[in-house]
């Protein structure tokens, strides 16, 4: 059973649950019982494209020889 992200939009109440991929969009919110939404997991959460570290040159990938 995955392990799906929600927040409840009346307590405000983030929590993680394992739910059937049938039953994944609303979870009961284990703190006020009212029903939470599915979030996206921060793994999957775009991106910005500005960032501080760099990608290896092409070829470079800090082995001996490239």
């Amino acid at each position: 059973m995955p392990l799906y992200d929600y927040h409840c939009p009346d307590c405000g109440h983030r929590f993680e649950e394992f739910r059937p991929m049938a039953e994944r969009d609303h979870a009961p919110c284990p703190k006020c019982g009212k029903e939470a939404d599915k979030q996206l997991s921060g793994f999957f959460s775009p991106r910005s494209t500005s960032s501080s570290s760099t990608p290896p040159p092409c070829g470079g990938g800090g082995l001996p020889g490239g």
